[in-house]
């Protein structure tokens, strides 16, 4: 399990509802998605649906609507619909959602 992955993702969540936010840990959002495996970039900046959630453990989801957009070979590419965070490194600045998955790293702009 990655405690940092799940506190950059409930950071993310709280960021994009807004400062004093007390509702449910999730997000549905239209993000700006930056994908790579092994260095070799796969999706580069496009805006795709992503949703978050905290399950209330110590595990957050992360899915990509990869196919909704335009991508529907995301899996041939080497990339996952849906990311727990029990299995990634995260990193939450700036408005930036980071994970990492060995040698899968996502980036997520907010809007």
């Amino acid at each position: 399990m990655s405690n940092s992955a799940t506190q950059a993702v409930i950071q993310a969540i709280k960021a994009f509802h807004g400062v004093g936010y007390q509702g449910g840990l999730s997000a549905t959002m239209d993000a700006v998605v930056t994908a790579s495996v092994h260095g070799d970039i796969k999706v580069d900046r496009k805006t795709i649906m992503v949703v978050m959630a905290f399950d209330g453990t110590n595990t957050a989801i992360v899915d990509i609507m990869w196919d909704d957009y335009g991508i529907d070979n995301f899996s041939s590419l080497g990339l996952f619909g849906r990311m727990k965070t029990m299995f990634l490194e995260g990193d939450f600045k700036d408005d930036i959602l980071k994970l990492t998955d060995g040698p899968i790293a996502i980036t997520i702009e907010l809007p």
